[in-house]
């Protein structure tokens, strides 16, 4: 689907899981921003083989934006906050809304092997709509921006970390348990993409793996609704 910028911009997402269910309550919803090169490809990728299995077995709706005009979410590579893909997605909440998609609990935020500026950017031009963000952090994450990210003025964040990944995030969260900010840390044994040998396993299935154990924290934490009989 496609959403319509002013400016001559757009936004195209990909979208799986069933919104127009009758049920009592809305079925949860995620918005996953995509991996690789965040282009139309790696979404449809991304939903085909990461969130369409998870959308099938829990009931949920997943979202998944492209990037737009090759500027990704990720605003480290332009020239600041805001001037990056994220400043194009109020106008996909907005379309969001108009097919009653958007839960007044709140949505989840989840960005697989991101280096934590695309989710930080996202939720400053989001402001209030995320109940919890979880992040899988790549092998560049910016570890001083996930320092400072201050919990206490948005939601919840959870990093997710596989088998032999980022020692100083570990043992940075850990020494700060207790500690405000409410950031907190999910291993999974799972090995990220830059411990795994690529002729083992593809993109996709670490993806696909990732995806369950963080779709598991997320409903055994957010009571999330699953479709009726």
């Amino acid at each position: 689907m496609t959403v319509e910028v002013p400016g001559g911009s757009d936004l195209a997402y990909g979208i799986v899981g069933d919104p127009g269910r009758k049920e009592t309550s809305k079925p949860l919803l995620v918005i996953a921003l995509p991996t690789g090169f965040e282009k139309r490809r790696d979404v449809v990728r991304d939903i085909d083989h990461i969130w369409a299995p998870q959308a099938k077995a829990r009931g949920w709706v997943f979202v998944c934006p492209a990037s737009s005009q090759g500027v990704p979410f990720d605003a480290s590579k332009t020239s600041g906050f805001g001037l990056g893909a994220e400043r194009l997605i109020p106008f996909l909440l907005g379309d969001l809304e108009k097919r009653d998609l958007l839960n007044e609990n709140g949505s989840i935020l989840v960005d697989l092997w991101g280096s934590g500026k695309g989710v930080i950017s996202v939720l400053k031009t989001a402001p209030g709509v995320f109940r919890h963000v979880v992040l899988a952090p790549s092998s560049g994450v910016d570890l001083d921006l996930i320092r400072n990210y201050d919990a206490s003025s948005g939601p919840d964040m959870t990093i997710v970390l596989g088998e032999g990944g980022h020692k100083k995030i570990d043992g940075w969260i850990s020494r700060r348990t207790g500690e405000p900010g409410r950031i907190q840390l999910l291993r999974i044994p799972v090995k990220p993409p830059h411990r795994t040998n690529s002729r083992d396993r593809s993109m996709s299935e670490i993806g696909a793996d990732y995806a369950n154990h963080i779709c598991d924290f997320i409903n055994e934490n957010f009571n999330s609704v699953l479709p009726g009989p």
